[in-house]
């Protein structure tokens, strides 16, 4: 079984490469999402019940692009993502916004789930893991997550909520 979702975890990837040079943002977002859904699965096979939740944890913080990658990159995505109000990161992060009183509240993965605006849980799921984690197709991490409570990544909190700022005040 993990093998099988090796497979096509590599060929979401080269499929994924493709997309993007095609241009084709709807093909990047549902490669991304098969690409997030296999690497959870793969975690969940390959660990036991016991481990599987700190795995999965060490997992979505992988740190295959340094912090001030990750940093140069949230700064280039942040303000699109704030204008493409049809986007899936852009739902999630005005709704961790408004609920979160510009990140002075904490909230739960639930209720952000639920204010999203994402009907189906599994895209709002594959979106939200992907902003959340360093890697090196990740959407950019703008999320951290502790015992089911959602904030800013610290690094770039303060920029994010300029930003929310500009636009939406």
């Amino acid at each position: 079984m993990v093998e099988i979702l090796n497979r096509i975890l590599e060929n979401s990837k080269v499929a994924y490469r493709e997309s993007i040079i095609m241009d084709n943002e709807l093909a990047e977002d549902k490669l991304l999402s098969i690409i997030s859904d296999s690497k959870y699965l793969i975690d969940m096979l390959e660990n036991t019940q016991i481990k599987k939740t700190t795995k999965i944890r060490n997992a979505m913080h992988s740190d295959n692009r340094s912090e001030a990658e990750e940093v140069q990159r949230i700064y280039r995505r942040v303000p699109l993502w704030l204008n493409r109000p049809h986007q899936y990161n852009h739902k999630i992060l005005v709704a961790y916004m408004m609920l979160s009183d510009n990140n002075e509240t904490h909230i739960s993965v639930s209720s952000l789930e639920k204010h999203s605006d994402i009907k189906d849980s599994s895209k709002f799921y594959s979106h939200y893991n992907q902003m959340k984690i360093i890697s090196e197709k990740n959407h950019a991490k703008v999320f951290t997550e502790e015992n089911g409570n959602v904030q800013l990544w610290k690094p770039v909190s303060e920029f994010i909520i300029n930003e929310y700022n500009k636009k939406f005040n």
